[in-house]
């Protein structure tokens, strides 16, 4: 029998034979399906840690942070004391834009797991995109004290130093990254403007030169509006 018409007449009734439906329509890449036996499951059962968290799981794939909300909030409620859920919470407020209820969730996920690198790179890309950088810049620093080989992380304190004009520090976070990564072309185009930016021209078209050729549209415009 195919998948779907297995679907169409099986009615599971029970928690489990919910879950074990989920299962079965993801290995079939039914995930909108897995959705909704998932919250089957809850509703037979609705403090399923694992039902919750699978549907959660699910919601953030597809971009659902609305209804991943709503999950999250379950979670927490379930295991307050879990600052995953409240990190996922403050994920998907991010993802919708919404930085300061996401800032909110993030600090209370500090406050239960300190040493967290995560929690500190992801408040500190909330604070950026919120446009408070001197917070942003602590966190990512604060990530980097914890786990100092954070490629992401390094790039992201960069941009906040360039927006501090603290330019010589993103010159110094940028290099770090092309030292590991010296083909990446976003990476030389973030470090070849910094180089304009403290007027030293000749590192700055050599980056972006390299940037280009990798075929860097941002670096290709900048080349363009010198010449």
């Amino acid at each position: 029998m195919e998948y779907n018409d297995f679907i169409k007449f099986t009615n599971a009734t029970t928690h489990d034979a919910n879950m074990k439906m989920a299962e079965f329509a993801i290995k079939n890449n039914d995930f909108e399906g897995a959705i909704n036996f998932y919250s089957k499951a809850i509703e037979l059962q609705q403090d399923s840690v694992v039902a919750n968290i699978q549907k959660l799981f699910l919601l953030l794939k597809l971009n659902k942070y609305q209804e991943a909300i709503l999950i999250a909030e379950n979670l927490i409620r379930i295991e307050p004391h879990e600052s995953n859920h409240l990190k996922t919470l403050a994920v998907c407020y991010s993802n919708i834009n919404e930085f300061e209820k996401a800032i909110i969730y993030y600090n209370k996920a500090i406050e239960q797991n300190p040493s967290d690198y995560n929690l500190f790179h992801f408040r500190g890309e909330a604070y950026f995109k919120f446009k408070k950088y001197y917070e942003a810049f602590f966190d990512f620093t604060k990530a980097l004290e914890i786990k100092s080989d954070l490629v992401g992380v390094y790039i992201y304190r960069g941009r906040t130093r360039g927006q501090l004009k603290d330019y010589y520090g993103a010159i110094k976070d940028f290099t770090i990254v092309l030292n590991s990564f010296p083909d990446d072309s976003k990476v030389l185009y973030l470090a070849g403007v910094t180089y304009l930016n403290v007027n030293d021209v000749e590192n700055g078209e050599k980056l972006l030169s390299k940037a280009a050729k990798l075929g860097n549209i941002q670096a290709i415009e900048v080349l363009n509006s010198k010449h």
